[in-house]
């Protein structure tokens, strides 16, 4: 969290839902390809870990 609390987390997201995250999260006017460490749960969404 930075300093006004909102979440520095590069989440995924898919081209047919891309204000919604792999984890579910509401993404909408995040910015695309942060610098910041991508979400864990989006990842193991990704890999197929989670469902």
């Amino acid at each position: 969290m930075n300093g006004d609390g909102f979440e520095e987390l590069c989440h995924l997201v898919t081209e047919q839902d891309p204000d919604t995250a792999l984890c579910g999260k509401d993404v909408t006017g995040y910015p695309w390809n942060p610098p910041w460490p991508r979400c864990e749960a989006c990842l193991a969404v990704a890999r197929g870990e989670m469902n």
